[in-house]
């Protein structure tokens, strides 16, 4: 503390401004801030504060940071979340995670996650291994680690990636005699592992590196059906095709709900539910502004003069209605029941898009 100063706000401008003699990461060590060895709360609210609107740099790579930094919270039991809106742009709030939620957010790699799923994996040819190979060796980089008691190490990226991948399994390839056997080579390991094992080598890899390695990624693999997205990957098909109308603003919400769907993070699932409720509401009033009259159209021509199945449809559009006025499907909605679980907003995505989707259908089967 420099002793000229009444306050932190002059002793800071002193050093960091006018004579900029204070070593990186300053504030950290700074007794007076407590964010290394304080209540978590007050780091809490200082990394929500880092990622203010009015602090944050739009143009640069705090979407990047916030993530990583998402992944360090999550064992912790901790979430930063959007909690409201400034000029349209995300304000970041903290939480206590339950322990399912804990569980659910712990990086799993692709042979882990599907490990009881019947999941095949498309043949990986030695061409885009060995385009992997070079990518990852292009991308090699010294990591900063730190073991559970604090202690502060580093590997190069391929070791670190080898490290993690123990955690899980044994690392096994096929060997010149065409044995699988535990491999600690990482070239070899690569080119000759298990399609799934290859995958959960890009997930773990992905986990260092920014975005600029997952779009590489995705450029060599683009015709497997999968795609990498936010250190994941996923196939790159959706889980529901929708048959869109021809408006395009119910279009375009449909369109940017499944793009935010298919990304693993908590916010994305909650932006994806939002607009994929607009597109609900919206088409609510496809016919007429008057939303009853609207329904009765759209329900009649789904159930084609079956009375009693038009009272089934008219309860479940009644029922997705309900949830919307109950529940807080917009992050932005005050009064309402939140849905915290990640869970719950995919089984309301997926429901709310299953019938989307029917209406659409019919919708445009009335068109030809």
């Amino acid at each position: 503390m420099d002793s000229r100063y009444p306050n932190a706000v002059g002793d800071i401008c002193q050093h960091t401004i006018n004579n900029d003699d204070w070593e990186f990461g300053w504030v950290f060590r700074d007794s007076r801030f407590g964010l290394l060895d304080g209540d978590d709360k007050i780091l809490l609210e200082f990394l929500c504060a880092v990622f203010h609107p009015a602090i944050r740099k739009e143009d640069g790579y705090w979407d990047e940071y916030l993530r990583k930094i998402q992944m360090l919270l999550h064992p912790d039991g901790y979430e930063l979340y959007v909690s409201t809106r400034l000029s349209g742009r995300n304000v970041y709030s903290w939480r206590v995670l339950t322990n399912a939620e804990i569980a659910s957010k712990t990086f799993l790699p692709f042979s882990v996650r599907y490990k009881d799923d019947n999941i095949s994996v498309p043949k990986i040819g030695r061409a885009k291994r060995l385009s992997l190979v070079r990518l990852m060796t292009c991308k090699e980089d010294n990591e900063y680690l730190t073991t559970e008691t604090g202690l502060n190490y580093n590997l190069p990226t391929r070791k670190a990636v080898l490290e993690d991948l123990k955690n899980f399994y044994t690392p096994k390839a096929y060997n010149e005699s065409g044995k699988y056997s535990e491999e600690t080579d990482f070239d070899k390991l690569c080119m000759k592992t298990s399609r799934k094992s290859v995958f959960d080598i890009i997930e773990l890899y992905a986990s260092y590196k920014d975005e600029s390695f997952e779009v590489e990624v995705n450029a060599i693999i683009q015709d497997i059906g999968y795609k990498l997205i936010d250190g994941k990957l996923m196939s790159s098909q959706p889980q529901i095709r929708v048959e869109l109308p021809l408006e395009p603003s119910l279009r375009g919400l449909i369109q940017t709900a499944e793009r935010y769907f298919v990304k693993e993070d908590a916010e994305s699932k909650q932006l994806a539910l939002e607009k994929l409720w607009d597109a609900f509401e919206k088409l609510r009033t496809y016919y007429s502004p008057d939303k009853k009259k609207s329904m009765e159209r759209l329900i009649d021509k789904i159930a084609g003069g079956d009375a009693s199945l038009a009272e089934k449809f008219s309860t479940e559009f009644m029922g997705l209605g309900e949830v919307g006025n109950k529940y807080q499907i917009r992050h932005f909605e005050t009064g309402k029941i939140p849905i915290s679980d990640v869970r719950l907003k995919e089984y309301w995505y997926q429901r709310c898009l299953s019938l989307i989707n029917l209406s659409i259908k019919f919708i445009e089967d009335n068109r030809k």
